[in-house]
């Protein structure tokens, strides 16, 4: 909650392309010289995505078999061969195997979708003095007949229509049809745009700091598993 007499400052998409442009210091007809690049790169970083360290195979296996539960269950199966109940014992090593795999293939499947995003939208050209290939979240200026595939942060698969208008501040990343996001790919169209998000700050960015989050997250099931878990030791050492 804002503090009383506070004001919500304006957004890209919400003030006139002259006033952004104004006060991003701009020129859209020249871009950005060498000097300006940087300066605002010393300024607000470069233009990349939050890092996060690869993690190894051996590491998301080695977490999925830590588990108080699966240990417990290990036990059992190896208690279960000793007394020489042979079927029990498969049958709990066949839960402690297939919960594994599942537990294996769901983190690995986060952590290359955490990976991947750090590869999206190598598309768009600004101008710039020496020119340059980069990504970030634009507000358009000028748009020609220009439609965007933006699936990769709405789910949408339609191509979306571009304009210039202004728009209300409270309106949702989905239907921002004067910005252009990083990690978004041009379907058709031409247009001109002025920079005013780059990486962890664009909206991408912001998606890949939810997965990270995410990930590294214990989930209420997994929480409750571990309690479990610890309750049937303390029930099996009594």
């Amino acid at each position: 909650m804002l503090p009383d007499g506070a004001e919500i400052a304006p957004q890209p998409w919400s003030i006139p392309v002259e006033l952004l442009l104004q006060e991003l210091a701009v020129d859209p007809a020249q871009g950005l010289s060498e000097s300006q690049i940087v300066l605002r790169r010393g300024q607000f970083g470069a233009n990349e995505l939050p890092s996060t360290k690869r993690r190894r195979v051996s590491s998301i296996l080695a977490d999925q078999l830590s588990n108080v539960v699966i240990l417990l269950l290990a036990a059992a199966s190896v208690i279960s061969a000793f007394f020489g109940d042979y079927r029990e014992a498969i049958a709990i090593a066949l839960v402690i195997v297939i919960n594994t795999c599942i537990g294996f293939v769901t983190e690995w499947r986060a952590v290359r979708s955490m990976e991947g995003l750090r590869t999206l939208g190598r598309v768009s050209t600004v101008l710039r003095g020496a020119g340059d290939i980069v990504t970030a979240d634009v507000r358009l200026i000028d748009a020609s007949n220009l439609e965007v595939d933006e699936s990769t942060l709405t789910g949408e698969s339609v191509a979306v229509a571009k304009t210039t208008d202004e728009l209300p501040m409270a309106t949702p990343v989905m239907e921002r049809t004067n910005m252009l996001f990083k990690g978004t790919a041009i379907t058709g169209g031409s247009a001109i745009a002025v920079v005013v998000g780059t990486g962890h700050e664009t909206e991408l960015g912001k998606v890949s700091r939810l997965v990270a989050d995410t990930e590294a997250a214990t989930t209420p099931l997994e929480k409750k598993l571990d309690h479990l878990g610890r309750r049937l030791v303390g029930i099996v050492v009594d």
